[in-house]
C-alpha cells in the first residue's frame, strides 16, 4: 500500500514537471498592493507559531485515565480506534514533498529567463504556505483540541503519557498536513489551469493533486492523530487559501472592448 502511493506521488510529481513545459498564452498574474499585507502577515504569524510552545495544560495521570471516546461526538469517535504510527510518518513524507510539487512552476520561466514571472509565483506560493502554515498553528495553539490517539484504550497509560510528554497531544483541530496538501493541490490546479487552460494535462494535475491529498487526510485519520471535522476543517481552510492567493494576483482584464472593423466598429462586454 505504502509504495502503490509513493509510486502515485512521483508520477504527479514527473507530470507537474512536464506540464510546465507546454507553451504559455501570456501570463495572468502580477504584483499586488495586498502582498504588502500577506506576506508579512503569514510571516509574523508562522514565526509566533514557531517560537510558541504550549506548555501551559499538562496532562495529569488523573486527567489521562478519565478520557473517555464517549464524551467525543459521533461523527468524530469512529477516530479514536485508530493509531499507526506508520501512516502517521508516511503521512508526514507525502506532506512535505507535496507542499513543495507546485514550486516546479517555477522551472518554465527560469528557464526561459522570465525572472519577473517566477518571482511573482514564487511570492504566490510562499504566502499560501505561510498562511496556511501560521493560521494552521494559531488556531491549534488556542484551541487546544485533544488528539484522538490519547482517547485510545489499546494504548496502555505509560504511553499515553510518553505522547502527552511531547506537547503535540493538544493539537488535534485543525489538520494542519489537511491543511497544506489541500492548499497546494488547489494551488496547483488553480495556477496550471490560468497559466495553460483546461485541457487534457491540466484535467491529470487537477485529478492526481486531488487524489493525493485526499490520501494523506485517509492516513491522518488512520494514524489516530486526527478526528474527520479536524480534517474536513483544515482541507476547507487549505484549499481556501490556495484558491484566493492566486485570485488575488490575477492581471485585471478590461470587460469592456471597443475595435474598429473596416468601415464599422465592435462595441463588447465579456461577463
Amino acid at each position: 500500500m505504502r509504495q502503490k502511493i509513493k509510486g502515485a506521488f512521483y508520477f504527479l510529481l514527473l507530470t507537474l514537471i512536464s506540464s510546465g513545459l507546454f507553451s504559455q498564452s501570456g501570463f495572468p498574474y502580477a504584483f499586488k498592493t495586498a502582498d504588502y499585507l500577506l506576506l508579512p502577515l503569514g510571516t509574523g504569524l508562522s514565526i509566533y507559531n514557531l517560537t510558541y510552545k504550549n506548555h501551559r495544560n499538562p496532562f495529569s495521570d488523573a486527567e489521562i485515565q478519565n478520557l473517555s471516546a464517549k464524551s467525543v461526538n459521533r461523527f468524530d469517535r469512529l477516530a479514536t480506534n485508530y493509531w499507526n504510527p506508520s501512516a502517521d510518518k508516511l503521512s508526514d513524507a507525502i506532506t512535505l514533498g507535496f507542499a513543495a510539487a507546485p514550486a516546479l512552476l517555477l522551472f518554465p520561466d527560469i528557464k526561459y529567463g522570465d525572472y519577473k514571472q517566477a518571482a511573482i509565483l514564487a511570492l504566490m506560493y510562499s504566502e499560501m504556505v505561510l498562511l496556511t502554515y501560521g493560521l494552521t498553528e494559531f488556531t491549534k495553539n488556542c484551541d487546544l483540541r485533544i488528539r484522538p490517539y490519547m482517547y485510545n484504550n489499546r494504548l496502555s497509560l505509560n504511553e499515553k503519557q510518553e505522547l502527552a510528554a511531547t506537547g503535540d497531544a493538544r493539537r488535534s483541530f485543525y489538520s494542519l498536513h489537511a491543511a497544506l496538501v489541500f492548499g497546494s493541490a488547489v494551488f496547483a490546479s488553480k495556477t496550471a489551469i490560468d497559466l495553460c487552460g483546461w485541457n487534457s494535462r491540466t484535467r491529470w494535475i487537477v485529478a492526481g493533486t486531488s487524489s493525493v491529498a485526499i490520501s494523506v487526510s485517509v492516513l491522518r485519520f488512520y494514524s489516530g492523530q486526527h478526528f474527520p471535522t479536524d480534517i474536513v476543517t483544515g482541507a476547507m481552510a487549505g484549499g481556501i487559501i490556495g484558491y484566493v492567493v492566486p485570485l488575488i494576483h490575477k492581471k485585471e482584464t478590461t470587460r469592456v472592448s471597443f475595435n474598429f472593423l473596416g468601415n464599422s466598429f465592435r462595441l463588447a462586454y465579456r461577463l
